[in-house]
């Protein structure tokens, strides 16, 4: 007899938003009840979506095989074509996750593949790091989870063929690069292999995926013309500080964000990186994770502190001091630690970063680049310079020369000059 568990989906007919049910009778039958919500498609997907939780969350699967009534969960002001009194659905919802979040999931071979997706990435997230967690579980939330539950496959009759067909859906229909569903067969994969290990399943039908292949990402970079303008423009914007720390010392958003005041060293005149913030997104909510520890142990550096950041970092440090006697009790004393913080002690988030970057940019009519571009700068005019791969790989913190040779091969050239100045023996005098 199959697992009596509830699950659901909305449905769009004819422009209006379906519940849709899906469980199994006490003989073991699928059952697919539907109702109409009334609401239009257009700006009612929250809505609908609350009311579905909320009659998952209510139902009570018939016994004697007597017929579904649906209706009878739902009061005339719930299920009218304008619903007036929205708080219904909302507070049922909050009613059922605050149920729900106490209440564990039963894994079988016959749930919806869709469930068992989301119930593998809250059953392993202690196995990743707090945003890689949200990364998975937006990706799985988002894509992966709404198309195989509108298929309603379940996890002991999914093929490699349906698989194979949701990446042609997205390719097609999403229009995402193969990168992205590359990052969505690996979360497939691993999940599926946890299948098999727990006997959910035999095999790992993932393992005959025809997968895309990976496509290289080339990052722009600003010439010295460039980044001569945009550090005229940022002079005296919140972001200065960031823009100067990216493009010198490569650093992504995450260490800018996350250098505090004790890695830096004014008597050794040097500067260590290996602390980040960085945001996440669980189940719609924005988290933002402080981390003491670098990516990895390459990532951890100190660098040389030059005079000019020196000079700068004194002054950042005096201007804090002043704003903390200007602001009194309405200074954040929270994030005092940290070198980036605005004029009331609040620590720039790494979102803002981004946003407020390409506003600069358009504002002042500079080629849009992301502000990560800066690090690919950073590492453009290190090769111009004449430092081998070797170098960058240590000023940038890869983990391995292959990422910066990867990454950056196209433009060591200089460090090629030589060469072919000893191999111009082996040629004649002239060519023609």
């Amino acid at each position: 007899m199959k697992e009596r568990k509830v699950t659901g989906h909305l449905k769009e007919i004819n422009g209006i938003y379906h519940l849709v049910l899906n469980y199994y009778d006490e003989n073991g039958k699928r059952k697919t009840p539907s109702i109409t919500t009334k609401l239009p498609v257009r700006g009612n997907k929250k809505q609908a979506n609350a009311m579905l939780k909320y009659l998952i969350e209510a139902f009570e699967i018939p016994k004697e095989n007597k017929k579904a009534n649906l209706k009878s969960y739902f009061t005339k002001d719930m299920l009218q074509k304008k619903t007036q009194n929205k708080d219904i659905t909302i507070k049922n919802v909050k009613k059922t996750n605050r149920k729900l979040k106490n209440k564990r999931i039963k894994v079988y071979k016959d749930m919806l593949f869709s469930d068992f997706m989301i119930y593998w990435i809250n059953a392993t997230q202690n196995n990743y790091e707090r945003n890689t967690y949200g990364t998975y579980l937006m990706q799985i939330n988002s894509n992966i989870a709404p198309y195989f539950q509108e298929q309603e496959i379940t996890l002991n009759d999914l093929t490699s063929f349906d698989i194979q067909d949701f990446y042609s859906y997205a390719f097609e229909t999403k229009k995402v690069s193969a990168n992205t569903v590359l990052k969505w067969h690996a979360n497939i994969h691993k999940a599926l292999d946890y299948a098999v290990q727990n006997k959910l399943i035999i095999e790992n039908p993932s393992k005959n995926v025809s997968k895309p292949k990976k496509v290289q990402f080339t990052g722009s970079a600003y010439s010295q013309d460039e980044l001569d303008k945009l550090f005229q423009v940022a002079k005296g914007d919140p972001l200065e500080l960031g823009i100067y720390l990216a493009a010198f010392f490569g650093l992504r958003r995450e260490e800018v964000v996350g250098i505090k005041w004790n890695a830096v060293d004014f008597e050794s005149k040097t500067i260590k990186v290996g602390t980040t913030v960085t945001i996440t997104n669980i189940n719609g909510k924005m988290e933002e994770v402080e981390k003491d520890r670098a990516k990895n142990k390459s990532s951890y550096r100190v660098y040389p502190l030059p005079k000019p950041f020196e000079e700068l970092l004194l002054k950042l440090k005096n201007d804090q001091f002043k704003n903390k006697k200007i602001a009194g009790r309405a200074y954040n004393y929270k994030y005092e630690d940290y070198i980036y913080v605005d004029k009331l002690g609040n620590r720039i988030k790494p979102g803002y970063i981004t946003q407020h970057f390409a506003l600069v940019l358009r504002k002042n009519n500079l080629r849009h680049i992301r502000f990560h571009d800066l690090r690919h700068t950073c590492a453009t005019r290190m090769c111009v310079k004449g430092e081998n791969l070797v170098k960058v790989q240590k000023w940038l913190g890869h983990s391995s020369i292959t990422t910066t040779a990867n990454t950056y091969a196209h433009l060591d050239v200089l460090s090629k000059i030589e060469s072919a100045n000893m191999m111009l023996d082996i040629l004649p005098d002239s060519l023609i």
